[in-house]
């Protein structure tokens, strides 16, 4: 499906308040068939062609605890998620993160992103190899998690946003589709649509729709997951070159630091009255694991890969940071220090 062409956005174009909006939808504030309304005007008025399973899966996406089948599709994906599982896909982010930082090596840099350049594009590698996705779908992923990222503030959707979220959400169902129904296993974990078919529940819906659904809700959570904790690890690690020497010497260690780092981030936001995003709200129980699970990968990779690493404070990529608890979109490292 191709959307028309656009006018250029402009000031009144952007304005969430022009054409009904989505604001308040994040936080439940509305039930989904008022959201899929919403969108329909908004592409009315924007001249943006939207399928009908589209409209709903983007709603879904947008406001997710106001779908009646909300915590059903929470418990089967939690099904989904079992221990095995979760110890099947650490130890392939694991082996991607190690094979990144290895290319660096090779290639002899000096310096690195290492959130936007290994813990960022790690989980769609991931969910591609659950998914049995192929190695093309597998590149594609990447750039439709990107494309994924203005759902992070649904009320400042604006006509190339909105567009570009409508092709995406076409190409993921398709691609989805395809690998539901001709599932393709491999060595590294089990089938994500396989795990999905055996935990199903009926009254969710048909079940095509329910795991082209179920496989774009993880990609999104588990994309939002990569930086929230990955990046406040590595820089306390550099911060604290006793506790990195510790690591070193003991790189199973590296699990319970993540997990304790975790809990504390979560204990600082919570003394400062910081209301989760609606994602974290209504996906908290995956998107939790999923963040510890990447952020223990990249840090058990850089601790075995790099022996003489810190952060590199001549790079313009990284902010200053007034809050220790906020995700680290940026943390440029230098070799050879």
């Amino acid at each position: 499906m191709k959307s028309p062409a656009l006018p250029p956005d402009t000031p009144s174009a952007n304005r969430a308040d022009g054409p009904p909006g989505l604001r308040g939808m994040a936080r439940g504030e509305r039930i989904c068939d008022e959201a899929v309304a919403a969108l329909d005007t908004l592409g009315t008025a924007w001249r943006i062609e939207m399928s009908a399973p589209v409209q709903i899966l983007l709603a879904r996406l947008v406001c997710p605890r106001s779908h009646s089948g909300h915590e059903a599709f929470l418990a089967w994906l939690e099904q989904v998620c079992t221990e095995s599982t979760f110890a099947a896909l650490l130890a392939e982010a694991r082996r991607l993160a190690l094979a990144r930082l290895g290319l660096i090596r090779a290639r002899q840099r000096a310096s690195f992103d290492i959130v936007q350049e290994v813990a960022q594009p790690l989980w769609p590698d991931v969910l591609a190899a659950w998914a049995g996705l192929g190695d093309q779908q597998r590149r594609r992923l990447h750039h439709l998690a990107c494309v994924l990222g203005a759902l992070a503030e649904p009320d400042q959707l604006c006509p190339r946003r909105l567009a570009g979220l409508t092709v995406a959400l076409d190409e993921l169902r398709r691609m989805f589709v395809q690998a539901y129904r001709y599932p393709r296993y491999t060595r590294c974990v089990p089938n994500l649509f396989a795990a999905l078919e055996t935990a199903w529940r009926p009254r969710l819906g048909p079940i095509q729709d329910e795991a082209t659904a179920a496989a774009t809700q993880l990609l999104l959570t588990g994309s939002r997951a990569a930086s929230e904790l990955t990046g406040p690890a590595i820089e306390m690690l550099l911060a604290r070159p006793a506790l990195l020497a510790r690591l070193r010497a003991t790189p199973c260690a590296a699990a319970s630091f993540v997990d304790d780092l975790q809990t504390t981030l979560a204990q600082r936001r919570a003394r400062l009255h910081r209301p989760p995003t609606f994602d974290a709200a209504a996906f908290a129980l995956m998107s939790r694991p999923l963040a510890r699970m990447l952020a223990q990968a990249v840090v058990e990779a850089l601790v075995a890969s790099h022996e003489r690493v810190g952060r590199d404070r001549r790079s313009h990529g990284t902010p200053l940071r007034r809050d220790a608890t906020a995700p680290l979109d940026h943390l440029a490292l230098r070799v050879g220090l």
